[in-house]
């Protein structure tokens, strides 16, 4: 049975009550009316569960309600982490935002779709520049807040936006592409979706819907050309969008879908239709599996989205607010255990606190137990289970075994649980990088080679440290691998290595990683995984303040003008660091200064080249600045052309979320 969110925090009747020393400085007080808030204390550490429930209970809705921590407290160092990690998205209310900025943003694009359903695809990225008004929404304090709890300070807007519409079909479930592109999907919170709904949002209108708690589990993909994970019906039929039928039949399509893809654990995951208060946001992990559903009638309001992604550029470390113990051991907040979940949890949370897990104790015979599950069970919730578990007691030859000898989905749980083992499981899969010379005989001409590498260089990217010889390995396995993917995956191990460096200090280690992966930024396509992950790892290397040398300055300065949007996107957020091209600032911040540019021979100031001008303007973000030069980093939009001939082809594999 779906649940419906039915988030809507100015229904409160007239309350004004003590609650007693379990709840931390609340404040129900100077209600206005019946129906209308007007001033509610939302500056929190800790509230009761119990609370929530008194709450609820006044709280009239016509839709069952769904068991979940309310959000509408402000994300800081806050206990809502663990609800992230377990349900994988958060509710984020408007807040004091003005209903006026909702309207003109519903307005603006209520004329933008009025233009035709093609508009939507023509203006793709360039949604920012068409709505400016979009960026008071991204910059509001309880969104900013949210995204530095789950992707800590610096986190950066990716190129790719959507204005979503809601329509006359229904969608399958489905995990997103990046930007079209394959990737092994980060269990470790580092690319997150936001959805904003400029207008109250009602089952009528086609919410869109998530499986809360799937963002963990995927599927095998080898064999498969798009980018997105798509749930299959007993019909073993891949299809973005449901198949023609009436509402039952449809419902039984997703039901048969859902248990195909979890079969005993699908009580694991909650159907969850999103219907919000206008100007909601809805922040969640990019792998969670969601769909859009259909509006009910044709004379239904039409619902807008616009979809964000943001990314984390800096590793966690202990000096942040968030900890461990914060996230998986508040007495208010806690969760009920799930033996399936806990293991992937207690990882997240020590990785996000900056620290290691503490080290796990196992039998044997237990042992033994896990390892069977890992390499024979046909589920991928008790083969991840399993490999984390292993993980966790530094089980590294057993994974490295499974690794090495496993099918497509064991290999996948097996490079999360070496993850799971902490930096020691480097060494184990460094040798897989090397040729083919290192691989078993019996898969040395089979293309599991390059899933091999795939699989090591993430497992090297998320736990590595630091070390030349690691970085050196990487750059010459670069060298030597044709598949896309596996490329990929290597470029972004190197930038993550490079981040660890970063924040380590060593300048020297930053540098080699940019070395290895400056021959891979140029492209001369308009999507291309390779120049991207080189890219991205040149902003992960370079770190909050664009430390770079001149001349990957002068190479990113190159490539802003890419075909590639999304590759100039990070080359001009890495020039931003630098402080080369002036910033949008955030409320109550001045401008940033230019800095002086370095000696690049002939080479134009930065501000004067023509793609950097371009798409500053669109911006907003010329125009005077302070005499004192800044090295703050704005995290403005990177607003794109919507004229740009390669834009309804880019995004046209883009999700109706």
């Amino acid at each position: 049975m779906v649940q419906y969110l039915h988030f809507r925090i100015l229904e409160f009747p007239l309350i004004y009550r003590s609650v007693s020393t379990d709840v931390s400085s609340l404040n129900l007080s100077a209600f206005r009316s019946r129906r209308t808030l007007k001033h509610l204390d939302l500056s929190l550490i800790s509230v009761r569960v119990k609370l929530f429930f008194l709450v609820a209970q006044f709280w009239g809705s016509p839709w069952p309600r769904v068991a979940l921590s309310p959000v509408f407290t402000m994300l800081s160092k806050d206990p809502q982490l663990e609800h992230f990690l377990r349900k994988g998205f958060l509710l984020i209310p408007p807040g004091s935002s003005s209903p006026e900025l909702h309207q003109a943003i519903y307005a603006k694009a209520s004329a933008i779709n009025a233009k035709g359903p093609e508009e939507t695809w023509r203006l793709a990225d360039g949604v920012l520049a068409a709505i400016p008004e979009l960026n008071h929404v991204i910059e509001m304090p309880q969104v900013q807040q949210a995204l530095t709890a789950i992707l800590g300070e610096h986190y950066m807007l990716h190129g790719h936006r959507h204005l979503h519409v809601s329509g006359a079909a229904s969608q399958m479930w489905h995990k997103d592409s990046y930007w079209g592109l394959r990737k092994i999907r980060k269990h470790r919170p580092r690319w997150c979706m936001l959805l904003y709904y400029p207008q109250e949002t009602v089952l009528s209108m086609g919410p869109t819907c998530i499986l809360s708690g799937s963002q963990y589990w995927t599927k095998d993909t080898e064999h498969m050309e798009c980018g997105e994970d798509i749930l299959l019906p007993n019909s073993q039929e891949q299809s973005m969008f449901l198949p023609h039928g009436n509402v039952q039949y449809q419902t039984g399509v997703l039901n048969e879908a859902k248990s195909n893809y979890l079969a005993q654990y699908a009580g694991l995951v909650e159907d969850l239709a999103l219907t919000v208060p206008a100007g909601s946001c809805v922040l969640m992990h990019y792998d969670l599996f969601h769909r859009a559903s259909c509006r009910l009638n044709g004379t239904a309001p039409v619902r807008f989205l616009v979809k964000f992604q943001f990314l984390r550029t800096v590793e966690p470390s202990p000096s942040q607010t968030c900890s461990s113990r914060m996230v998986v051991n508040h007495p208010s907040w806690k969760l009920p255990p799930n033996v399936q979940l806990d293991p992937i949890v207690k990882d997240i949370s020590a990785w996000m606190a900056g620290t290691g897990a503490a080290k796990a104790s196992m039998s044997l015979s237990e042992r033994a137990r896990r390892l069977e599950e890992l390499q024979r069970s046909s589920s991928e919730v008790e083969r991840l289970a399993a490999a984390y578990s292993l993980g966790q007691v530094g089980a590294r030859q057993a994974l490295t075994c499974a690794l090495l000898e496993g099918s497509e989905a064991t290999c996948r749980a097996a490079a999360y649980g070496l993850v799971a083992s902490g930096p020691e499981a480097a060494h184990h899969v460094l040798r897989l990088l090397k040729s083919h010379q290192s691989v078993p005989v019996h898969l040395a001409d089979l293309p599991q080679t390059s899933r091999l590498r795939r699989f090591s260089a993430f497992v090297l990217g998320e736990c590595a440290r630091p070390e030349p010889q690691t970085i050196r390995a990487l750059g010459e396995a670069l060298r030597e691998e044709f598949c896309t993917e596996a490329l990929g995956e290597m470029l972004e191990a190197l930038g993550l290595i490079a981040a660890r460096a970063r924040a380590m200090d060593q300048e020297e280690l930053c540098h080699l990683c940019m070395q290895q992966v400056l021959p891979f930024l140029d492209t001369p396509i308009p999507k291309c995984q390779v120049g991207e992950g080189a890219a991205y790892a040149i902003l992960l290397a370079a770190g909050p303040r664009g430390q770079a040398p001149p001349h990957v300055l002068a190479h990113l300065a190159q490539v802003v003008d890419s075909p590639d949007h999304i590759l100039g996107s990070f080359a001009l957020e890495v020039l931003r660091r630098a402080g080369h091209v002036p910033c949008r600032p955030r409320p109550g911040r001045p401008r940033l200064a230019l800095r002086e540019a370095p000696s690049w021979g002939n080479a134009a100031p930065m501000e004067q080249h023509p793609k950097i001008r371009k798409l500053c303007e669109e911006d907003g973000i010329f125009g005077d600045t302070p005499d004192t030069p800044q090295t703050c980093v704005s995290l403005a939009s990177l607003a794109s052309s919507p004229s740009s001939p390669w834009v309804g082809e880019a995004v046209a594999h883009s999700a109706m979320i």
